[in-house]
């Protein structure tokens, strides 16, 4: 369940080398601009190469050196770490059987799961089951043999599902398969350009908005199981309320099989519904009550065998669009849209495999790659094409994949291709009602439902959080903002799409940010008498060289400013810090509590220049940071007031009056 999801300045050293160090302070790459010192020695482990983004980790015994330098074929060597794409030497895999017969068996489990969610997914995209089990397929062994995140598992997923439905209906499902093609062009552009990175800039009420808003979607998806297909009309009321029967009957088992001792583990939950399903459709429904619900069989073809690529695929035939630029542009759209959803899955699913597993996950446009490579084989075989699958990953793991191998995910791939091949006369008797009750399952654990008390909380005042019967969520307070974001983010899903409403959720919260960081400024000006320095004239100006000259003290106006000097601060601090004509000639700003972030910044800064040289003063910007230092540099042309990269305080300076504080929040208020 994703509910339970160069410096001007000298740079810091980078310490001794990673691989040789034992007791020192290691710097921490961690993605931001400073690095970190992290001392290392008595029982803190080894951190290992800044390739793999410098996180703490203890030297895994996963990682291999049986079969470095050994060539596996065409020049490739075999893998010696759990995340590079070649298969480890065989030698590994015989030393480590135990865990081999736990992928095995772990990737059993998932194929079985594998086929139902993958055939209701179908059904939700408005395509027949077998591009949901094709794609199922070609997906999981693609990505697996590409580069996928170990121990993760891929296939038809409902992002991919709830995406193209509507797009389905409204162009056919020729477009499907023009649309799963463009998505592996975005993705193949995406993994170019490293856009996995980015996702880090989802938060979390984003992220649980996503997940909200999917489950309704996929939930509103299994309506037209009760209609005549292709048509609005329902069936009659009596074959509806026998449907519903069957949909309990796989709640049911899907939650009651597990329970049973002994026999419960041996089938995934979903399987034991659907087995269940078609028990009771025929042994009771049909059987007893002379009623049916219809079949997989009934309403869809359910061929075996290999698939053959769209254009030439008899079932298709008179439904596929001709290759034009306008059936290029009219796929562009959607493909954008479901490659964008897909990446937010793909790197929520990595997180919590990484989580489970322990392992490390250093290049995630790998994952990107292969889902490239994966969407455009599934695109021209004419399936629905897929990504990683949140839920199908955790029952994985939880059944013993480890984070080591690939395994798990090609058992299961070829699994579910057996499947199809020997199988179709079981698929064709399962009601359709029973794929109805697995989304059941998935929509009641794709769903949030944590956050519904968490943003009632949120929207009612203290008062009425008191109350007797609302005391329990009392506590569960976040931020307004943030339960607003997973109001919104859940509402433009259902409204418009995925992307959109992630794209929304991502803005709301950057907004809000940003005017949070612009409170938290303040301006502290104080005046301060200086010993004249001859060796400052230069720099000061001619009236500072008159006074050096006599030996008179400089009476200097200081404005300390703390906090971000960027765009949401600057219109008050350009109040702030107006001239005034009763200042001393010399104004220094001293910002190494602070930073220059951005344009906004620069040019308020020049506009104050400008201002106290009108009036006949001078304005010196000191004690920059150094990524101030570096933003100033690189726009020196633009720079029109002075300043040094001087960085610790004068020891001269005598305070005349006591500090004058601002605080910009309490004055906001």
């Amino acid at each position: 369940s994703p509910s339970s999801l160069s410096s001007l300045s000298p740079a810091p050293s980078p310490g001794p080398d990673l691989d040789d160090v034992d007791s020192a302070a290691v710097v921490v790459d961690d993605g931001s601009d400073d690095a970190r010192p992290v001392p290392v020695g008595l029982g803190v482990p080894k951190l290992r190469k800044k390739g793999s983004a410098g996180i703490l980790a203890s030297e895994d015994k996963e990682d291999s050196e049986e079969g470095e330098g050994k060539e596996c074929f065409m020049g490739i060597k075999y893998a010696t770490k759990h995340y590079e794409v070649a298969p480890y030497e065989w030698g590994v895999y015989r030393g480590d059987l135990q865990q081999v017969k736990k992928e095995v068996l772990a990737g059993l489990t998932v194929a079985f799961a594998q086929v139902s969610e993958s055939m209701a997914f179908a059904f939700i995209a408005g395509v027949g089951p077998m591009q949901g089990l094709h794609a199922a397929w070609i997906i999981g062994l693609t990505l697996s043999f590409f580069g996928s995140r170990t121990a993760m598992i891929n296939g038809a997923t409902g992002v991919r599902a709830a995406v193209v439905a509507p797009y389905v209906k409204q162009h056919g499902v020729g477009m499907l398969f023009y649309i799963v093609c463009v998505i592996s062009v975005f993705q193949a552009l995406a993994a170019l350009f490293r856009v996995a990175k980015f996702v880090r800039l989802v938060p979390r009420p984003a992220m649980i908005g996503f997940v909200n808003g999917l489950a309704i979607i996929l939930a509103m998806g299994q309506i037209p199981n009760f209609k005549f297909p292709g048509t609005d009309t329902f069936r009659d009321r009596d074959q509806v309320a026998w449907m519903w029967v069957v949909v309990a009957a796989t709640v049911g088992f899907s939650v009651g099989m597990p329970k049973v001792p002994k026999i419960g583990g041996i089938l995934p939950p979903s399987l034991w519904g659907i087995i269940g399903a078609v028990i009771i459709e025929f042994g009771i429904v049909r059987a007893a009550f002379g009623a049916e619900t219809p079949t997989i069989g009934d309403i869809s073809e359910v061929t075996p065998g290999f698939p053959t690529v769209f254009w030439d695929d008899p079932q298709h035939a008179g439904q596929i669009p001709d290759f034009t630029w306008e059936t290029i542009k009219t796929a562009t759209g959607p493909a954008f849209i479901a490659a964008a959803a897909g990446l937010v899955e793909a790197v929520m699913t990595m997180e919590v495999v990484t989580d489970l597993t322990e392992t490390e996950n250093p290049n995630p446009n790998q994952q990107l790659v292969a889902l490239s490579v994966g969407n455009f084989v599934s695109g021209i075989f004419g399936t629905l094409g897929g990504g990683a699958t949140i839920g199908l990953s955790m029952i994985n793991c939880h059944n013993g994949a480890n984070g080591r191998y690939r395994l798990s995910g090609i058992v299961a791939g070829i699994v579910v291709l057996l499947l199809i091949l020997v199988a179709t006369p079981l698929i064709k008797i399962i009601p359709t009602a029973s794929l109805v009750g697995v989304m059941v399952i998935v929509c009641f654990h794709t769903f949030d439902w944590g956050s519904v008390p968490t943003v009632i909380a949120c929207l009612m005042p203290l008062t009425v959080r008191q109350h007797a019967m609302l005391a329990p969520h009392a506590e569960r307070k976040i931020r307004r903002i943030d339960a607003v974001v997973i109001l919104v983010v859940t509402v433009v899903t259902l409204l418009v799409d995925l992307f959109t409403a992630v794209a929304a959720g991502i803005c709301i919260t950057a907004c809000a940010f940003a005017w949070q960081e612009a409170a938290l400024v303040t301006v502290t000006s104080r005046l301060v008498e200086k010993a004249a320095k001859a060796g400052s004239a230069g720099s000061a100006g001619e009236g500072a060289a008159a006074d050096a000259e006599a030996g008179k003290p400089q009476v200097v106006k200081i404005i300390k400013v703390d906090g971000a000097v960027c765009f949401a601060s600057v219109m008050d601090l350009t109040r702030e810090l107006t001239p005034r004509r009763d200042d001393p000639d010399d104004v220094e700003i001293h910002l190494h509590a602070s930073q220059v972030a951005d344009y906004s910044g620069i040019h308020m800064l020049n506009v104050l220049g400008e201002k106290y040289t009108q009036l006949g003063k001078r304005l010196h910007v000191r004690r920059l940071n150094w990524r101030s230092q570096k933003l100033l540099t690189k726009a020196r042309n633009l720079v029109t007031f002075t300043y040094d990269t001087t960085e610790q305080p004068e020891d001269d300076e005598v305070e005349l009056a006591s500090p004058r504080h601002i605080h910009i929040e309490d004055r906001a208020a």
